[in-house]
């Protein structure tokens, strides 16, 4: 398959492969793994004959996630489903500035979307609603609409959507890169795998065992930190044999 652009995919990664159209187009469709790789290409296993492919879209599985409009008008994307209290995501600062921001990227038409963040009490009861300014995306261009709102004085939990409001039947679009985090702008993107920092400063809570289902934390010079505290800090001031526990970037701890 040649793209449009370079790529950066590798050999043993799990592709989607979707609109794809010409003869014999359906045996292209659908995962794949990759077993070859050029600058604008890359190749993977395959069962076709007298195949014309003329066009289609590919994105990384378990990377970008593809939305596709099954009907016109208002499409949700939320971090919560509605039921499900353990999707909702603890607020442990009060009175103090969040921001949502997600890319997006529509892949054919121009696309408007609004981003919110809800607030509720610890009941789980919706306080209220702050919805950011609506951004008009170009097809084919990666944006990143946010929303910056101070969390009331009584909130302990809040979610994060994304409100679609032009989707119309067909219409595709891909999310990426999600981030919601006490500040009052929009700062560059982590996770507890990737983003600013060296390998040592970024970790999910609770260990690599929760990678994407924890939350993240990105500690400046965290391994710096930790090599002085347990070298001398702790030895100098705990008696012989003692335990002791300490928690780094870990909120009310």
């Amino acid at each position: 398959m040649t793209l449009n652009n370079p790529h950066s995919y590798q050999v043993g990664q799990v592709i989607v492969i979707s609109g794809v159209t010409g003869t014999g187009a359906s045996n292209y469709n659908g995962s794949r793994t990759i077993i070859g790789v050029g600058l604008n290409t890359f190749t993977y296993s395959v069962t076709a004959s007298n195949s014309t492919v003329t066009s289609g879209t590919v994105y990384r599985v378990g990377n970008g996630l593809q939305l596709t409009a099954t009907a016109t008008g208002t499409a949700v994307l939320s971090s919560w489903d509605g039921s499900t209290t353990s999707q909702l995501m603890g607020i442990y600062y009060p009175n103090t500035s969040y921001t949502f921001s997600i890319y997006v990227q529509p892949t054919a038409t121009s696309e408007t979307f609004t981003p919110k963040i809800s607030w509720y009490d610890s009941t789980n009861t919706l306080i209220s609603t702050s919805s950011g300014a609506s951004f008009n995306l170009n097809a084919g261009v990666w944006t990143r609409p946010y929303v910056t709102a101070t969390a009331p004085a009584t909130t302990a939990y809040a979610t994060v959507e994304l409100d679609w409001t032009t989707a119309a039947t067909g219409d595709v679009v891909i999310v990426d890169e999600a981030l919601f985090e006490n500040t009052g702008q929009v700062l560059e993107y982590f996770d507890g795998s990737n983003g600013s920092g060296t390998v040592y400063d970024l970790f999910w809570e609770g260990g690599q065992g929760n990678a994407n289902a924890a939350r993240s934390h990105y500690y400046k010079n965290r391994f710096s930190v930790q090599t002085r505290l347990f070298g001398a800090v702790l030895n100098a001031q705990l008696p012989m044999g003692s335990t002791a526990a300490v928690y780094l970037a870990q909120p009310q701890t």
